[in-house]
C-alpha cells in the first residue's frame, strides 16, 4: 500500500451539507477501492494566493489514505468534474507503508492532536472577541499588538 495526501479547494460558499456530500462522495471512491481514509482536517477558509473563478477564498482541506494506487485517476475526475471544487494536489507522501495498522494509529494521534489545537485557537479567537467587545463597550481604545504604550513615544522625543 501507498499513503497518499490530496488536498482540495472548495468555494467558500457552501452549505455544510453540500460539503458533506462531497467528502462522503470522496471516501466512498477510496472505500470502493479497499484504500484506507487515515485523516481529513478542515483548514478552514483561506485567502486564495491569486483570484480563480472570480473568487478570492477557499475552503482547503486534506485527505489523508492508503490506496494502491487504483483510486487517485478517479478521484481527481471526480473533483475535476465537480464545479465546486476550485483547485486539488495529489501528493504521494509515502511508496511503501509497511505497517498500514500502525499508520492508522499514528493518524489517529495526530488527529486528536490537531482537534485540540483548533480548540484552543477558538478559544482564543472568542476570548479576543469577547475583550475587543468588551473594549468598545467602555469606550477604550483597543490594546497594540506590538506591546508598545503612547509613553513609549515619549522617551525617543527625548534624545
Amino acid at each position: 500500500m501507498r499513503e497518499y495526501e490530496l488536498i482540495y479547494i472548495l468555494n467558500p460558499d457552501l452549505t455544510d451539507e453540500r460539503e458533506a456530500e462531497i467528502h462522503q462522495r470522496l471516501d466512498d471512491l477510496i472505500l470502493k477501492h479497499e484504500g484506507i481514509i487515515l485523516l481529513r482536517d478542515d483548514w478552514g477558509k483561506r485567502k486564495l494566493a491569486y483570484e480563480i473563478q472570480k473568487l478570492q477564498k477557499g475552503h482547503y482541506f486534506l485527505l489523508s489514505y492508503l490506496d494502491s494506487g487504483q483510486v487517485n485517476l478517479e478521484l481527481e475526475r471526480e473533483l475535476r468534474l465537480n464545479a465546486d471544487a476550485i483547485r486539488f494536489l495529489t501528493v504521494l507522501v509515502d511508496e511503501k507503508v509497511k505497517d498500514p495498522a500502525e499508520r492508522i494509529t499514528e493518524s489517529q494521534a495526530k488527529a486528536a492532536e490537531q482537534a485540540k489545537r483548533r480548540e484552543q485557537r477558538e478559544r482564543e479567537a472568542a476570548e479576543r472577541e469577547r475583550r475587543a467587545a468588551e473594549a468598545a463597550a467602555s469606550g477604550e481604545r483597543p490594546q497594540s499588538s506590538r506591546g508598545r504604550s503612547d509613553d513609549d513615544d515619549d522617551d525617543e522625543e527625548e534624545d
